[in-house]
């Protein structure tokens, strides 16, 4: 949609309105590289995937000694995913704070199909906690 020559007239004022206003207007309006397109939009359908889901970490972890892990089903998490993982923290503070100090412990999640597996190097929480995970595919 270009815009139409203004007309005056002072030929003065013609000349000032069109070539300082109106021209560089059309010249903006048609330029493709600084204005996002239909095709664009089009073609960056379907780039990304966006998966979220959570898990719930028990006080069952495997290990007569450290490094303790825990598997935990975690169903559409595939095992080249590298989800950006968030401790979910109860409302109550006392158990806020257990659970901040539970995932402190976490020292490692490794993915594989439909499981996480955590796994801490020194300590193991005594103290069960959740978490939410987003993966970006």
């Amino acid at each position: 949609m270009a815009l139409t020559q203004i007309l005056t007239t002072d030929a003065v004022t013609n000349t000032v309105v069109n070539t300082k206003i109106v021209d560089p207007a059309n010249t903006h309006i048609g330029d493709t590289v600084a204005h996002v397109t239909a095709g664009d939009k089009t073609e960056w359908n379907g780039k990304a995937e966006r998966y979220e889901s959570t898990a719930s970490v028990t006080t069952t972890w495997v290990g007569a000694s450290a490094p303790y892990t825990q598997a935990v089903t975690v169903t559409g998490i595939l095992a080249d995913d590298d989800p950006i993982i968030n401790p979910v923290y109860s409302a109550t503070n006392a158990t806020a704070i257990l659970e901040k100090a539970a995932w402190g412990n976490v020292g490692k999640v490794v993915t594989t199909l439909n499981t996480i597996t955590l796994t801490c190097f020194e300590e193991k929480p005594v103290t069960a906690f959740n978490l939410q995970l987003l993966v970006v595919r």
